[in-house]
């Protein structure tokens, strides 16, 4: 699966770095234990693994199944359909940092903040953010993965396959 954007440095829920995973459908990575796998099941042969984003977190329901729309947190791992969204959410629309680093903002996703800490978070958070967008702007980021997946999941795969004939 080839991309045209870079992947987060940090973890979309803790917002360290270092051993990330990085979602394959979106800009996001994490630290497998923040969304609750293990280190093998995250380096596990899966063909296109999605992230937290891709789900809602309430009843599970992917995009398509909750009508075509999923409200995804910009600064945690939350996403939810329309009718889970929490009343006390904050519209953002879309993700500034994430269109910095290469992504057409995807028309079935609508950027929230999803609860008082995490517009507390995107406020601490907004100094490292801006730095990234700068960084993107300036060409300093190319399209690259960071974490285990140095390359996207599918190759990896078709490259197992390949060494075993």
């Amino acid at each position: 699966m080839l991309r045209d954007y870079s992947h987060m440095d940090t973890c979309q829920k803790c917002w360290d770095g270092r051993d990330l995973i990085c979602c394959d459908v979106c800009p996001a990575s994490y630290h497998p234990a923040c969304i609750g796998m293990t280190k093998k099941e995250a380096t596990s042969s899966i063909l296109v693994w999605a992230c937290p984003h891709h789900r809602c977190s309430v009843c599970d329901r992917n995009t398509s199944a909750a009508g075509g729309l999923l409200f995804r947190c910009e600064v945690c791992d939350n996403a939810y359909c329309e009718d889970h969204r929490p009343d006390d959410s904050q519209m953002v629309g879309e993700c500034e940092h994430f269109q910095a680093l290469g992504q057409i903002h995807p028309n079935q996703a609508c950027f929230i903040l999803c609860n008082d800490e995490c517009v507390a978070n995107r406020a601490d958070l907004d100094q490292h953010l801006q730095g990234l967008i700068k960084e993107c702007e300036a060409g300093e980021r190319s399209a690259h993965d960071v974490g285990y997946n140095e390359e996207p999941v599918q190759q990896k795969k078709k490259k197992k396959l390949t060494k075993k004939k």
